[in-house]
């Protein structure tokens, strides 16, 4: 099965999709995964004209399994960083979120955004 049969346009097809991908396991798959849900989040930033939570969780947790790996390279790295930020603008007050301050989502994102590469 292939995406683009669901419709290469669909945001929910891509999340769909990569959700399946990065449930399969394995790096390669999951660097695929990774790629379906970045074009997911890229899509309903330029669609929907607001962010794909599905999209950006599915970008970070690929990246946070990608990192743990050998090998891991400086996009994941870059992408970790770049999907913590999006989901912690989604989640600021600023955007009218009732995320708590102390929440542990929001805790574990601020320090993938600090966190210095290794």
């Amino acid at each position: 099965i292939n995406a683009e049969y669901m419709g290469p346009k669909n945001v929910h097809a891509l999340v769909k999709y990569a959700d399946t991908l990065y449930s399969s396991g394995g790096a390669d798959t999951i660097r695929l995964a990774r790629k379906y849900y970045c074009e997911a989040a890229r899509l309903a930033n330029s669609q929907l004209s607001k962010p794909s939570l599905r999209a950006l969780y599915g970008v970070w947790i690929c990246c946070v399994s990608l990192s743990d790996r050998p090998g891991s390279d400086e996009i994941t790295a870059d992408l970790l960083k770049w999907a913590a930020q999006q989901l912690l603008q989604v989640y600021s007050p600023a955007a009218g979120a009732k995320a708590t301050e102390g929440s542990p989502l929001l805790m574990v994102l601020r320090a993938t955004v600090t966190r210095k590469a290794s």
